[in-house]
């Protein structure tokens, strides 16, 4: 009986574990070419609920780019420190990371939430936003703290993922 246990168990590891480097390998795959453009011709995105503050339609925008695969657009909104920690193909890959268990495109991009006041925050912040991004069948999210950097509006910080 500890061996079937065992055997049950052992497969309930590795069952798991080998669809999630399938998933990955697929990712990987789709950012092997060169230009993410190429994936995103087929994206169809529609912002479901309209952002109204400076800093909740920067975040959306940023978002909206990433999800359409126009990578450079989302990286020209970046400010020049994150610059510096993303490169295009950086940025790029860690968007795909985010929703890597799956081989669906993303199809919408949404205003979820937004605060002026909150931890973190630093002078010159604008506001904290959450924005939703899914697919057919996935769903996750980008957190965005923008700033202003030479009177523009800019992405100061980028976390992708649900919390």
């Amino acid at each position: 009986m500890t061996n079937h246990f065992y055997r049950e168990a052992k497969l309930m590891f590795v069952f798991p574990l080998l669809i999630v480097v399938v998933a990955v390998g697929a990712a990987l795959t789709r950012l092997g070419t060169e230009n993410l453009s190429e994936v995103a011709q087929v994206v169809k995105v529609k912002n479901a609920q309209p952002a109204e503050k400076v800093h909740e339609k920067i975040a959306v925008e940023f978002a909206l780019a990433l999800a359409e695969g126009k990578v450079s657009k989302a990286h020209a909104l970046m400010s020049e420190e994150l610059k510096n920690k993303y490169t295009v193909e950086r940025l790029g890959r860690e968007f795909e990371l985010m929703h890597a268990y799956s081989s669906e495109v993303p199809t919408e991009v949404s205003f979820v939430t937004s605060m002026e006041e909150f931890a973190g925050k630093v002078p010159g912040d604008l506001g904290w936003v959450y924005v939703g991004v899914s697919g057919k069948d996935w769903v996750e999210g980008i957190t965005v703290v923008s700033a202003r950097e030479n009177s523009d509006p800019k992405v100061r910080q980028v976390i992708f993922g649900r919390p």
